[in-house]
């Protein structure tokens, strides 16, 4: 898989993730794909739609594109808390 396709196919995923857990849509603008000599990961960074001001990031595994930790404002709740 390419960096592009990687970054293609999280994109996807942390849009619909950020959807499903904080009820919010962001905007991706810049991504890192690590080696894999390094590690499996690849970050996405963006800002929530309507709000620029406020960053976000997310970082999945590449080799099953599972979540492994996010970057989120400090008053940003998960749906349910």
């Amino acid at each position: 898989m390419t960096d592009k396709q990687i970054v293609e196919k999280a994109t996807v995923i942390g849009e619909k993730y950020f959807i499903d857990n904080y009820g919010v849509e962001v905007e991706f603008v810049d991504s890192q794909v690590m080696a894999s000599s390094i590690t499996t990961g690849v970050v996405l960074y963006g800002y929530i739609v309507g709000k620029e001001e406020d960053k976000i990031k997310i970082s999945l595994d590449y080799r099953d594109f599972e979540v492994t930790g996010t970057g989120i404002p400090l008053d940003l709740k998960k749906i349910g808390e």
